[in-house]
């Protein structure tokens, strides 16, 4: 279940033993973490830091916590508690590219971690029960809040594309307004007006045309 011992085992580090000791074991033992707060200037103590220790120490130390049961169901519960390090680690507390998953094993319709839960979640302790609320509570309302963000920016853009619509149509009917020759149809109609021959013909003269560029001619 832990895999092997070594990280150059099938050429990949990424082992179920070295994840719970990466992203488990050293954010919640206290011997695989150093928590210092500096002194300002002023006197007043400055943000505290808290520094996690190295994997390899990490991996090393799982091994022989391990190694050290006398019993099956002694390693079968030490086997437990390694993995509920990981199970239960918040994984905020480091960068985006160390965090990882649950590396409980997969079983069908997830009742392996469903037994897991139910065995562990009775012996955490209350401030791990209160910690998860807080960020699970912290985490509805951040996703709340980019929620209203994306809605209101979703409805300017609605609403500039209505004016922008809106805008445009105005602009045709005051150019319609203003010049009602030029629109749909404006021109084509001003120069078969100007071609149409005239109503009448003048008495003893051949009837007049008028073309397209405004001048008078005779038909033949």
């Amino acid at each position: 279940m832990l895999g092997p011992e070594t990280g150059n085992y099938l050429g990949t580090g990424d082992h179920v033993a070295r994840t719970i000791a990466a992203s488990g074991l050293r954010l919640v033992l206290d011997e695989h973490r150093t928590t210092t707060t500096p002194t300002l200037k002023s006197g007043k103590p400055g943000k505290t830091k808290v520094a996690y220790g190295d994997v390899d120490v990490a991996t090393k130390w799982l091994w022989r916590f391990v190694d050290g049961a006398k019993t099956a169901g002694e390693l079968y519960g030490r086997v437990l508690v390694v993995f509920a390090a990981q199970h239960y680690a918040s994984q905020l507390v480091l960068p985006n590219s160390q965090r990882r998953c649950s590396v409980l094993p997969r079983s069908h319709k997830d009742v392996a971690r469903k037994a897991f839960e139910r065995v562990t979640k009775r012996v955490l302790p209350a401030t791990h029960v209160r910690l998860q609320r807080a960020l699970a509570a912290e985490a509805r309302s951040y996703g709340a809040s980019i929620g209203e963000l994306e809605e209101a920016v979703r409805r300017a853009r609605t609403n500039d594309s209505t004016v922008g619509e809106d805008a445009g149509r105005g602009r045709r009917r005051l150019r319609a307004r203003r010049d009602p020759v030029k629109g749909a149809g404006g021109r084509r109609a001003r120069r078969r007006r100007l071609a149409r021959p005239a109503a009448g013909t003048l008495r003893g003269h051949a009837p007049v045309r008028i073309s397209a560029a405004g001048h008078r001619g005779h038909t033949a």
